[in-house]
Protein backbone atom coordinates (compact mmCIF):
# COMPACT_ATOMS: atom_id res chain seq x y z
CA UNK A 1 0.00 0.00 0.00
CA UNK A 2 1.18 3.42 -0.90
CA UNK A 3 1.20 5.72 2.01
CA UNK A 4 1.25 9.58 2.10
CA UNK A 5 -0.19 13.05 2.17
CA UNK A 6 -4.36 11.98 1.48
CA UNK A 7 -7.56 14.60 0.71
CA UNK A 8 -7.83 15.47 4.00
CA UNK A 9 -4.09 16.46 4.40
CA UNK A 10 -4.77 18.71 1.47
CA UNK A 11 -7.76 20.54 3.05
CA UNK A 12 -5.14 21.31 6.27
CA UNK A 13 -1.61 22.48 4.29
CA UNK A 14 -4.45 24.88 2.39
CA UNK A 15 -6.67 25.71 5.69
CA UNK A 16 -3.49 26.44 7.43
CA UNK A 17 -1.73 28.44 4.13
CA UNK A 18 -4.25 31.50 4.77
CA UNK A 19 -3.32 32.07 8.55
CA UNK A 20 0.80 31.97 7.35
CA UNK A 21 2.06 35.96 7.81
CA UNK A 22 5.70 35.22 6.49
CA UNK A 23 7.85 33.39 4.27
CA UNK A 24 8.34 29.66 5.06
CA UNK A 25 11.68 28.64 6.07
CA UNK A 26 13.73 26.35 3.24
CA UNK A 27 13.10 22.53 4.23
CA UNK A 28 15.59 20.69 5.66
CA UNK A 29 15.37 17.56 7.14
CA UNK A 30 12.61 16.64 9.81
CA UNK A 31 15.40 17.04 12.96
CA UNK A 32 16.74 20.71 11.74
CA UNK A 33 13.60 21.83 10.86
CA UNK A 34 12.32 21.37 14.50
CA UNK A 35 15.37 22.74 15.95
CA UNK A 36 14.89 25.78 13.26
CA UNK A 37 11.31 26.23 15.05
CA UNK A 38 12.55 25.95 18.13
CA UNK A 39 15.55 28.22 17.81
CA UNK A 40 12.85 31.33 16.10
CA UNK A 41 9.99 31.20 19.12
CA UNK A 42 12.60 31.01 21.89
CA UNK A 43 14.38 34.17 19.84
CA UNK A 44 11.15 35.69 19.81
CA UNK A 45 10.20 35.39 23.91
CA UNK A 46 13.66 36.81 24.35
CA UNK A 47 12.66 39.52 22.87
CA UNK A 48 8.78 39.33 24.46
CA UNK A 49 7.46 39.01 21.81
CA UNK A 50 5.40 35.35 20.49
CA UNK A 51 4.30 36.08 16.89
CA UNK A 52 4.59 32.40 15.51
CA UNK A 53 2.75 31.07 19.22
CA UNK A 54 -0.43 33.74 18.27
CA UNK A 55 -0.44 32.75 14.58
CA UNK A 56 -0.68 29.25 15.32
CA UNK A 57 -3.48 30.40 18.13
CA UNK A 58 -5.37 31.68 15.36
CA UNK A 59 -4.90 28.69 13.10
CA UNK A 60 -6.20 25.98 15.48
CA UNK A 61 -9.08 27.98 16.52
CA UNK A 62 -10.29 27.77 12.79
CA UNK A 63 -13.19 25.86 12.63
CA UNK A 64 -11.75 24.22 9.41
CA UNK A 65 -8.85 23.29 11.01
CA UNK A 66 -10.48 21.75 14.48
CA UNK A 67 -12.90 19.69 11.92
CA UNK A 68 -10.10 18.06 10.49
CA UNK A 69 -7.88 17.63 13.83
CA UNK A 70 -11.33 16.42 15.40
CA UNK A 71 -10.74 18.90 18.12
CA UNK A 72 -13.79 19.26 20.23
CA UNK A 73 -14.63 22.69 22.45
CA UNK A 74 -12.59 22.89 26.06
CA UNK A 75 -14.91 21.51 28.67
CA UNK A 76 -14.48 22.13 32.67
CA UNK A 77 -15.39 20.38 35.60
CA UNK A 78 -16.02 21.34 39.06
CA UNK A 79 -14.63 18.42 40.75
CA UNK A 80 -15.56 20.07 43.92
CA UNK A 81 -18.31 17.87 45.16
CA UNK A 82 -16.55 14.50 44.39
CA UNK A 83 -14.15 15.74 46.81
CA UNK A 84 -15.84 16.51 49.65
CA UNK A 85 -15.51 20.24 49.43
CA UNK A 86 -17.93 23.20 48.97
CA UNK A 87 -18.87 23.80 45.14
CA UNK A 88 -16.12 26.11 43.12
CA UNK A 89 -13.14 25.05 44.67
CA UNK A 90 -11.36 22.19 42.62
CA UNK A 91 -11.71 21.94 38.74
CA UNK A 92 -10.66 20.17 36.30
CA UNK A 93 -9.63 21.00 32.75
CA UNK A 94 -11.15 18.06 30.55
CA UNK A 95 -8.62 17.76 27.64
CA UNK A 96 -9.60 13.92 27.80
CA UNK A 97 -12.89 14.78 26.27
CA UNK A 98 -11.08 17.37 23.50
CA UNK A 99 -9.15 14.73 20.83
CA UNK A 100 -10.03 11.78 19.15
CA UNK A 101 -8.45 9.20 20.95
CA UNK A 102 -9.14 11.04 24.43
CA UNK A 103 -5.62 12.20 25.37
CA UNK A 104 -4.38 15.48 25.98
CA UNK A 105 -1.30 14.68 23.83
CA UNK A 106 -4.19 15.00 20.95
CA UNK A 107 -4.08 18.30 21.19
CA UNK A 108 -0.52 18.25 21.00
CA UNK A 109 0.46 16.40 18.03
CA UNK A 110 -2.10 18.36 16.03
CA UNK A 111 -0.99 21.18 16.81
CA UNK A 112 2.91 19.66 16.17
CA UNK A 113 1.54 18.84 12.39
CA UNK A 114 0.00 22.59 12.44
CA UNK A 115 2.96 24.50 13.67
CA UNK A 116 5.46 22.63 11.37
CA UNK A 117 2.93 23.49 8.09
CA UNK A 118 2.93 27.24 9.39
CA UNK A 119 6.52 27.39 9.09
CA UNK A 120 7.63 24.96 6.36
CA UNK A 121 6.21 23.67 2.81
CA UNK A 122 5.24 20.20 3.26
CA UNK A 123 8.36 18.43 1.56
CA UNK A 124 7.43 16.02 -1.28
CA UNK A 125 8.55 12.25 -0.59
CA UNK A 126 7.09 12.17 3.14
CA UNK A 127 5.31 9.58 4.17
CA UNK A 128 5.60 8.54 7.71
CA UNK A 129 4.63 10.64 10.95
CA UNK A 130 6.97 9.96 13.78
CA UNK A 131 7.85 10.79 17.18
CA UNK A 132 9.31 9.55 20.66
CA UNK A 133 7.27 8.76 23.68
CA UNK A 134 4.87 7.18 25.63
CA UNK A 135 1.40 5.44 24.62
CA UNK A 136 -0.66 8.89 24.97
CA UNK A 137 1.30 10.27 22.07
CA UNK A 138 2.17 7.17 20.00
CA UNK A 139 -1.65 6.53 19.75
CA UNK A 140 -2.36 10.40 18.92
CA UNK A 141 0.58 9.95 16.59
CA UNK A 142 -0.73 6.45 14.77
CA UNK A 143 -4.32 8.48 14.83
CA UNK A 144 -3.27 11.25 12.50
CA UNK A 145 -0.92 9.23 10.80
CA UNK A 146 -4.13 7.09 9.67
CA UNK A 147 -6.40 10.20 9.61
CA UNK A 148 -4.04 11.82 6.58
CA UNK A 149 -2.42 9.08 4.43
CA UNK A 150 0.55 8.20 6.21
CA UNK A 151 2.49 5.63 8.31
CA UNK A 152 3.61 5.76 11.63
CA UNK A 153 7.07 5.11 13.49
CA UNK A 154 7.60 5.79 17.22
CA UNK A 155 10.19 5.03 19.88
CA UNK A 156 9.09 3.84 23.22
CA UNK A 157 10.62 2.51 26.37
CA UNK A 158 11.16 -1.38 26.28
CA UNK A 159 9.17 -1.36 29.53
CA UNK A 160 5.76 -0.38 27.51
CA UNK A 161 3.91 -3.11 28.77
CA UNK A 162 3.53 -5.93 25.47
CA UNK A 163 -0.19 -5.74 25.65
CA UNK A 164 0.23 -1.91 25.04
CA UNK A 165 2.90 -2.29 22.61
CA UNK A 166 0.89 -4.58 20.68
CA UNK A 167 -2.70 -2.43 20.46
CA UNK A 168 0.11 -0.22 18.83
CA UNK A 169 1.65 -1.76 16.06
CA UNK A 170 0.46 -2.37 12.87
CA UNK A 171 1.24 -2.79 9.32
CA UNK A 172 1.36 1.11 8.75
CA UNK A 173 2.73 1.48 12.77
CA UNK A 174 6.01 0.75 13.67
CA UNK A 175 6.80 0.51 17.19
CA UNK A 176 10.52 0.62 18.10
CA UNK A 177 11.56 -0.28 21.53
CA UNK A 178 14.35 1.67 22.96
CA UNK A 179 16.60 0.39 26.02
CA UNK A 180 16.12 1.67 29.04
CA UNK A 181 19.62 3.24 29.76
CA UNK A 182 21.15 1.62 33.66
CA UNK A 183 20.06 4.03 36.32
CA UNK A 184 23.34 4.54 37.62
CA UNK A 185 24.15 6.56 33.90
CA UNK A 186 22.11 9.17 34.95
CA UNK A 187 20.21 9.46 31.69
CA UNK A 188 16.16 9.62 31.89
CA UNK A 189 14.54 6.61 29.69
CA UNK A 190 12.24 8.48 28.18
CA UNK A 191 14.71 11.29 26.69
CA UNK A 192 16.55 7.35 25.50
CA UNK A 193 13.55 6.76 23.12
CA UNK A 194 13.82 10.36 21.20
CA UNK A 195 17.71 10.07 21.34
CA UNK A 196 17.21 6.69 19.62
CA UNK A 197 14.83 8.76 17.09
CA UNK A 198 17.22 11.53 16.17
CA UNK A 199 20.35 8.36 15.97
CA UNK A 200 17.67 6.98 13.11
CA UNK A 201 17.34 10.45 11.38
CA UNK A 202 21.46 10.77 11.29
CA UNK A 203 21.97 6.70 10.13
CA UNK A 204 19.03 5.37 7.88
CA UNK A 205 19.00 7.72 4.66
CA UNK A 206 15.67 6.60 3.49
CA UNK A 207 13.91 7.02 7.03
CA UNK A 208 15.11 10.62 6.79
CA UNK A 209 13.80 11.59 3.77
CA UNK A 210 10.47 9.77 4.18
CA UNK A 211 9.87 10.56 8.12
CA UNK A 212 7.86 13.97 9.23
CA UNK A 213 9.64 14.37 12.65
CA UNK A 214 6.80 15.82 15.43
CA UNK A 215 9.57 17.04 17.46
CA UNK A 216 7.25 16.59 20.78
CA UNK A 217 9.88 16.63 23.30
CA UNK A 218 11.15 20.04 21.53
CA UNK A 219 8.38 22.13 20.51
CA UNK A 220 5.17 19.95 22.97
CA UNK A 221 4.78 22.94 25.45
CA UNK A 222 5.27 25.63 22.62
CA UNK A 223 2.47 23.73 20.06
CA UNK A 224 0.41 23.31 23.22
CA UNK A 225 0.26 27.53 24.34
CA UNK A 226 -3.10 28.14 22.10
CA UNK A 227 -4.74 25.74 24.17
CA UNK A 228 -3.41 26.92 27.36
CA UNK A 229 -4.76 30.30 26.20
CA UNK A 230 -7.98 28.89 25.82
CA UNK A 231 -7.99 27.15 29.07
CA UNK A 232 -7.27 30.47 30.69
CA UNK A 233 -10.08 32.54 28.56
CA UNK A 234 -12.46 29.77 29.38
CA UNK A 235 -11.93 30.16 33.00
CA UNK A 236 -12.03 34.03 33.02
CA UNK A 237 -15.46 33.67 31.05
CA UNK A 238 -17.20 31.18 33.79
CA UNK A 239 -15.89 33.50 36.39
CA UNK A 240 -13.19 31.25 37.78
CA UNK A 241 -9.90 32.24 39.44
CA UNK A 242 -7.81 29.80 39.93
CA UNK A 243 -4.77 30.76 42.94
CA UNK A 244 -3.08 27.35 42.02
CA UNK A 245 -2.58 25.31 38.82
CA UNK A 246 -1.73 22.12 39.57
CA UNK A 247 -0.25 19.49 37.44
CA UNK A 248 2.48 16.17 36.98
CA UNK A 249 5.53 16.52 34.90
CA UNK A 250 6.48 14.68 31.56
CA UNK A 251 8.00 16.22 28.52
CA UNK A 252 6.49 19.93 30.29
CA UNK A 253 3.53 19.60 27.56
CA UNK A 254 1.07 20.74 29.99
CA UNK A 255 3.31 22.13 33.05
CA UNK A 256 4.41 24.89 30.38
CA UNK A 257 2.06 25.16 27.82
CA UNK A 258 -0.98 25.51 30.33
CA UNK A 259 0.56 26.67 33.25
CA UNK A 260 2.25 29.67 31.68
CA UNK A 261 -1.05 31.39 29.95
CA UNK A 262 -3.20 30.82 33.09
CA UNK A 263 -0.51 32.18 35.09
CA UNK A 264 -0.19 35.04 33.24
CA UNK A 265 -4.16 35.85 32.80
CA UNK A 266 -4.18 35.32 36.87
CA UNK A 267 -1.26 35.38 38.59
CA UNK A 268 -2.00 31.62 39.44
CA UNK A 269 1.14 29.76 41.48
CA UNK A 270 2.27 27.11 39.60
CA UNK A 271 2.37 24.22 42.17
CA UNK A 272 3.80 20.57 40.46
CA UNK A 273 2.81 17.55 42.00
CA UNK A 274 5.20 14.44 40.99
CA UNK A 275 5.98 10.81 42.86
CA UNK A 276 7.73 10.02 46.22
CA UNK A 277 10.03 7.72 44.45
CA UNK A 278 11.56 9.61 41.47
CA UNK A 279 11.36 13.47 42.54
CA UNK A 280 13.26 15.50 38.93
CA UNK A 281 11.59 18.25 39.96
CA UNK A 282 12.30 18.31 43.94
CA UNK A 283 16.07 17.78 42.65
CA UNK A 284 15.50 20.79 40.07
CA UNK A 285 14.04 23.43 42.83
CA UNK A 286 14.99 21.77 46.25
CA UNK A 287 14.22 25.19 48.18
CA UNK A 288 10.57 24.61 46.53
CA UNK A 289 9.68 21.06 47.72
CA UNK A 290 6.82 21.14 50.25
CA UNK A 291 5.92 18.01 51.86
CA UNK A 292 5.12 14.16 50.90
CA UNK A 293 1.55 13.41 50.72
CA UNK A 294 0.09 9.77 50.87
CA UNK A 295 -2.74 9.77 48.59
CA UNK A 296 -4.07 7.22 50.49
CA UNK A 297 -5.14 9.22 53.34
CA UNK A 298 -6.85 11.86 50.61
CA UNK A 299 -8.98 9.32 49.30
CA UNK A 300 -12.67 10.05 49.40
CA UNK A 301 -15.26 7.76 51.05
CA UNK A 302 -12.35 5.66 52.37
CA UNK A 303 -10.74 4.55 49.04
CA UNK A 304 -7.31 3.02 49.12
CA UNK A 305 -5.04 2.60 46.58
CA UNK A 306 -5.24 3.38 42.68
CA UNK A 307 -7.35 0.43 41.51
CA UNK A 308 -9.90 1.76 44.04
CA UNK A 309 -9.89 5.32 43.90
CA UNK A 310 -10.64 4.89 39.77
CA UNK A 311 -13.28 2.75 40.31
CA UNK A 312 -14.95 5.45 42.86
CA UNK A 313 -14.70 7.89 40.52
CA UNK A 314 -15.64 5.41 37.89
CA UNK A 315 -19.09 5.02 40.01
CA UNK A 316 -19.74 8.68 39.93
CA UNK A 317 -19.56 8.53 36.15
CA UNK A 318 -16.22 10.24 35.58
CA UNK A 319 -13.56 8.01 33.77
CA UNK A 320 -10.26 9.42 34.66
CA UNK A 321 -6.46 7.55 34.18
CA UNK A 322 -5.01 7.30 37.56
CA UNK A 323 -2.33 10.16 37.34
CA UNK A 324 -5.42 12.36 36.93
CA UNK A 325 -7.14 11.07 39.68
CA UNK A 326 -4.41 10.96 42.27
CA UNK A 327 -3.83 15.25 40.65
CA UNK A 328 -7.64 15.76 41.53
CA UNK A 329 -6.97 14.48 45.56
CA UNK A 330 -3.84 16.96 45.66
CA UNK A 331 -5.57 19.66 44.26
CA UNK A 332 -8.82 18.85 46.99
CA UNK A 333 -5.94 18.56 49.66
CA UNK A 334 -4.53 22.00 48.76
CA UNK A 335 -8.02 23.29 48.19
CA UNK A 336 -8.91 22.85 51.29
CA UNK A 337 -6.41 23.15 53.76
CA UNK A 338 -5.60 26.91 52.01
CA UNK A 339 -9.11 27.92 51.02
CA UNK A 340 -7.84 27.86 47.22
CA UNK A 341 -9.56 27.72 43.87
CA UNK A 342 -7.00 25.02 42.14
CA UNK A 343 -7.30 23.95 38.74
CA UNK A 344 -5.71 20.99 37.06
CA UNK A 345 -5.72 18.76 33.51
CA UNK A 346 -7.32 15.83 33.24
CA UNK A 347 -5.28 13.94 30.91
CA UNK A 348 -6.80 11.12 29.74
CA UNK A 349 -9.22 8.06 30.60
CA UNK A 350 -8.32 5.38 32.55
CA UNK A 351 -5.81 3.19 30.67
CA UNK A 352 -4.01 -0.18 32.13
CA UNK A 353 -0.87 -0.02 32.52
CA UNK A 354 -0.28 -2.25 34.50
CA UNK A 355 2.40 -0.40 36.55
CA UNK A 356 2.13 3.31 37.33
CA UNK A 357 6.54 3.27 37.51
CA UNK A 358 7.00 2.86 33.53
CA UNK A 359 5.11 6.32 33.10
CA UNK A 360 7.22 8.30 35.93
CA UNK A 361 10.24 9.90 34.59
CA UNK A 362 13.38 8.31 36.15
CA UNK A 363 16.51 10.47 36.77
CA UNK A 364 16.22 14.09 34.43
CA UNK A 365 13.77 16.44 33.18
CA UNK A 366 12.95 17.40 29.43
CA UNK A 367 16.49 19.10 28.84
CA UNK A 368 14.12 21.27 26.19
CA UNK A 369 12.12 22.43 28.90
CA UNK A 370 12.98 26.24 28.97
CA UNK A 371 15.11 26.85 31.62
CA UNK A 372 13.27 30.20 32.42
CA UNK A 373 10.45 28.50 33.35
CA UNK A 374 11.58 27.08 36.09
CA UNK A 375 11.53 30.20 38.47
CA UNK A 376 7.71 30.26 37.55
CA UNK A 377 7.00 27.42 39.86
CA UNK A 378 6.33 28.02 43.31
CA UNK A 379 6.03 24.47 44.90
CA UNK A 380 6.32 21.22 44.52
CA UNK A 381 4.90 18.31 46.69
CA UNK A 382 5.49 14.56 46.04
CA UNK A 383 2.73 11.93 46.29
CA UNK A 384 2.95 8.19 47.25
Amino acid sequence: MAYGPNSSFGELIAAVAKYRKHNTFSRRDGVHAVQEIRKRIIGEHSLGVSTIIDELELCLLDPAVQRLLKVGPMQITDYSGLLGLKKGKAFGLEFRLMGPTGSHKDLMVGALIVLQLLQHEFPSGVNALTDAGFVNSALATRYYARRFGFRGAYFMQESTPKNLVEQLRGNDFEVVLVPEPPAETGKDKKNATYRAELKRFVTDKAFRKQAFHLGHAELGFFATMPYGRYAARELKARGIHPQIFLTSVGAGTTLVGTGEPIQEMFGTEIVVGEGAGLQPVKAKMPSGYVETVDSNLLSPAGQKGDEPLRRYFAEKGYDIGITSAVGLLLSGYLAEREDACVVTPIFEPYRDYKSRSIISRALQLNPFIPEDFWAKVGRVYAIT
